[in-house]
């Protein structure tokens, strides 16, 4: 990217947070030398250097441009022992450290926002090369009115509460000192507008997080609340150029796109983007914040952020148009955002790109309300080459059992080294809607003629499929087929009762057993959050009632004998079939009902064996 001054010492407190990590990339893509300052630097700092690499946009050697060092927002006065001349070459200082959750103490919250701030500015005020003081703020900052501390943190709660304090403070600290500041007011801030990318889980992330686990019984405000929303590359961005121009000494700006659908909106798109139903009514937020807490599915330190409140972006636009940026200030890539949630899950799980291998890249989002893994197989040994067209075309599609998710078959794809789509079955895992007979969702994800693989319940959806869609299907393997296997006991027949007894089911007991590692398998552990979703374990509990009936496993049985394309039966040792068929049958040793995730060498070279 053009560099319009010359490079400038920068120090950024915080700089491992969200707003921080993009920022960071974003200044050394225009040149400049940067300290990022965080707290245990020395334990970070390797795996923090790597990942602003990849958020590069050229390969360079950073060693010099780049350095971790530790910071502590109580600790302000140790900053000036990790430079070795004091930080007297500083010039320009970002600072987003911050005390950040809810629940905070007011007196921790003070003391790290407040005092923290203004102890830094104090050390600032002894650097002779200081150019600019730039700080985080919130969009929020002018609700606090004439409201005295005490009643900020009685009405909005220790984080924003302090927040608001120290913004007022920091000017008038800056002032005091003759430090020229910038200050920079973003919204709620969401994933890269390319990617969907984030790193941040509280703010609108919730709401998206508890419409996930079916926990948002009602939309909170009224038709007219407005949560804007600002993606994390343009604030980085507009941050990393702003202190360029004289003329932002002194002032705000306000980082929000003014057109962002009001909440109920926003709220109907994430519903339809994940297959979920949006709530029906919503609740005055005077009337939420007179509930009990216990009763909410979220912090009520949330709800000073629900307001109808308007926000003048014209100094920004205008600006951001002097940078050339302009066109990037409008909030994109809503969905790819709430992918990159679901991916992480919420921050409770690994990011999907932790499982990539060499020759495959790996990504994860919803289609049509169902969630969708792909792997792409690619040339050579980096899954940053260029991938093969040929290869990347899909050959494979894979649909899971119960209690399982789409992950359960990473180990089987990765040896079978062929490009496969896996979806999570519609109700389950993290796919929102219902298993219905229709299978449109299906149909759209493969567009040549595939190998269908399917594992106990996902057996029944594979055989009707290949028989509704001959054309689509070349080869179909079917692994632990419930319907040729014994009945559910006579509880797992019943969805009611299960469903009666739910609460008293141990579902870490039953996921922890599907594999030998136990939850330290990552399938195992994806497996085990999704029964965490009410609505997973419903659907659990209705495929396993139907499972069981006589009737629909004797049509499977029939089914399955009309099939004209290559069929291969896969079973465990330990969970043979009980049923006669004509079809090839492969039994792998040692395995029980789940021999994909167990023993998926034994199963990738069945299947290349039989199909190819």
């Amino acid at each position: 990217m053009k560099q319009t001054t010359s490079p400038k010492r920068i120090l950024v407190t915080g700089a491992n947070g969200f707003i921080g990590f993009w920022l960071v990339a974003a200044l050394l893509n225009r040149g400049h030398h940067v300290t990022a300052a965080m707290r245990h630097a020395k334990q970070r700092k390797a795996d923090y250097v790597a990942d602003i690499m990849g958020r590069l946009e050229e390969s360079r050697d950073i060693k010099n441009k780049l350095e971790v060092v530790e910071f502590d927002l109580e600790k302000v006065v140790e900053l000036e022992s990790e430079f070795p001349n004091g930080g007297r070459d500083i010039q320009v200082v970002y600072h987003l450290a911050a005390a950040f959750s809810w629940g905070l103490e007011n007196k921790t919250a003070h003391q790290q926002n407040v005092d923290g701030s203004l102890n830094l500015l104090d050390w600032l005020s002894g650097l002779d090369k200081l150019e600019r003081f730039l700080w985080v703020g919130g969009y929020r900052v002018a609700s606090a009115g004439k409201l005295s501390e005490r009643e900020l943190y009685q009405s909005l709660g220790a984080y924003e509460a302090s927040k608001l304090i120290a913004h007022k403070n920091i000017i008038a600290k800056a002032d005091q000192l003759n430090i020229p500041w910038t200050a920079l007011n973003p919204s709620t801030v969401i994933g890269d507008s390319t990617t969907g990318d984030t790193r941040q889980f509280v703010g609108v992330a919730e709401i998206v997080e508890q419409m996930f686990n079916g926990e948002l019984a009602a939309i909170p405000g009224n038709d007219r609340t407005f949560v804007p929303l600002t993606n994390v590359d343009f604030v980085a961005e507009f941050a990393a150029r702003v202190f360029e121009f004289d003329e932002s000494i002194g002032q705000q700006y306000w980082l929000l796109d003014e057109n962002t659908p009001t909440l109920p909106e926003l709220i109907n798109s994430f519903a339809n983007h994940m297959g979920l139903k949006t709530p029906k009514y919503s609740v005055p937020v005077s009337v939420l914040k007179r509930v009990p807490e216990k009763l909410m599915p979220g912090s009520k330190e949330t709800l000073s952020f629900l307001s109808d409140d308007s926000y003048d972006v014209t100094s920004t636009q205008q600006l951001s148009a002097k940078m050339g940026i302009c066109e990037q200030a409008p909030v994109t890539n809503i969905e790819g955002w709430i992918d990159s949630l679901v991916n992480q899950g919420f921050g409770h799980l690994a990011q999907i790109e932790s499982l990539e291998t060499p020759n495959f890249r790996l990504s994860g989002g919803y289609h049509k309300g169902v969630y969708v893994r792909n792997y792409r197989r690619v040339d050579g040994k980096s899954r940053n080459d260029i991938e093969d067209k040929s290869s990347s075309r899909t050959s494979l599609v894979c649909l899971h059992g119960l209690p399982l998710e789409g992950l359960s078959w990473h180990d089987m794809i990765t040896r079978l080294n062929t490009s496969a789509i896996v979806p999570d079955l519609p109700g389950l895992g993290r796919s929102g809607g219902k298993l219905t007979q229709s299978y449109d969702w299906l149909d759209s994800l493969i567009d040549d003629p595939a190998v269908l693989v399917g594992h106990s319940l996902g057996t029944g959806l594979a055989l009707q499929y290949a028989l509704s869609a001959p054309d689509k299907v070349k080869g179909l393997v079917l692994i632990s087929p419930y319907f040729l296997q014994g009945r559910p006991g006579w509880l797992s027949r019943s969805a009611w009762l299960m469903k009666l007894f739910s609460k008293f089911i141990n579902y870490d007991k039953i996921t922890s057993g599907l594999h030998p590692q136990g939850m330290k398998h990552a399938a195992v552990a994806n497996s085990q959050y999704a029964l965490t979703r009410p609505s997973v374990r419903s659907s659990i509990f209705q495929n396993l009632a139907l499972a069981g009936k006589q009737k629909h496993r004797e049509h499977m049985s029939q089914l399955l004998q009309q099939l004209d394309i290559p069929v291969l039966l896969i079973a465990g040792e330990k969970d043979p079939l009980l049923a006669e068929t004509n079809q090839r049958v492969v039994e792998i040793a040692g395995a029980g009902h789940n021999p994909q995730l167990t023993h998926p060498s034994q199963v990738a070279q069945a299947i290349k064996e039989t199909i190819g």
